[in-house]
């Protein structure tokens, strides 16, 4: 049965309608060439055109819209006279994978004599020791961002509140990540039903309710065929990548990059 509705308004009154449809998001681009699995997150941009929807890559955006992307590189300088471990030790309060990757004797003042890296490379710090000024340099996202203050915040404690250098602690160490999964997924699953892989130290085997799983990969990758186990497992995993520190950066990988 067909239902027409006629509306003849006056001048200038607002007409609202109503439409009803099926709202669904194609995925194009470079997210369809993979096949999903049932259960598989798909993570991308939504773009909206009239009453279509579509997920798209970042890196697609600017084939399938008008809009275009950049990257916007941020530096900020701060003033620190203090010494070099006072310095190494404040960066590693916040994270333990700060290291020097250079260590320069430069004749100009505005030369950096020492650069550090600092969450994961996601911070370079510049210190030119001789003129005490620290550049900061990042490629800026909510995250880097939040990075970089946390990284002002420390160099401005320890040039307010110095330290002896006899008198530094030694820094904290975090624990890494396969240890701190595995303890986690014991206290969530038992410990029963988890089991070290003897071979391959980062991959735990879960079992539970007759239903396996393996993690690997440092908790990156987890194989199980129950969606509802490997989107725990996965949860969990991603929680602890966030939250332990990465491993710490060898000061001669970081120069030969």
């Amino acid at each position: 049965m067909l239902c027409l509705q006629i509306h003849n308004p006056r001048n200038t009154d607002t007409v609202r309608l109503q439409f009803q449809g099926v709202r669904k998001a194609k995925v194009v681009g470079s997210l369809a060439i993979k096949s999903n699995k049932i259960g598989d997150v798909v993570s991308g941009i939504l773009i909206k055109r009239n009453f279509n929807y579509q997920i798209v890559d970042p890196k697609d955006l600017t084939v399938f819209t008008d809009l275009s992307s950049s990257r916007l590189s941020q530096r900020q300088s701060v003033y620190y006279s203090g010494s070099l471990p006072l310095l190494l030790y404040s960066l590693n309060q916040l994270n333990d994978d700060a290291v020097l990757t250079a260590e320069l004797k430069p004749t100009d003042t505005t030369t950096p004599t020492h650069v550090f890296s600092v969450f994961g490379r996601a911070i370079q710090l510049q210190w030119c020791s001789l003129a005490s000024i620290c550049v900061l340099d990042w490629e800026s996202n909510p995250v880097n961002d939040m990075y970089a203050d946390a990284v002002l915040a420390a160099i401005l404690h320890a040039q307010t509140n110095p330290i002896p250098e006899k008198y530094l602690p030694k820094p904290e160490t975090y624990p890494r990540i396969e240890q701190a999964l595995l303890t986690a997924v014991r206290e969530v699953c038992g410990d029963d039903a988890v089991t070290p892989d003897p071979e391959d130290e980062t991959t735990i085997r879960v079992e539970v309710d007759e239903k396996t799983a393996v993690i690997s990969s440092r908790g990156t990758k987890v194989d199980c065929e129950d969606p509802l186990l490997r989107h725990l497992l996965s949860t969990i995993s991603g929680k602890l990548g966030r939250c332990i520190a990465p491993e710490k950066v060898e000061v001669g990988d970081a120069m030969e990059q």
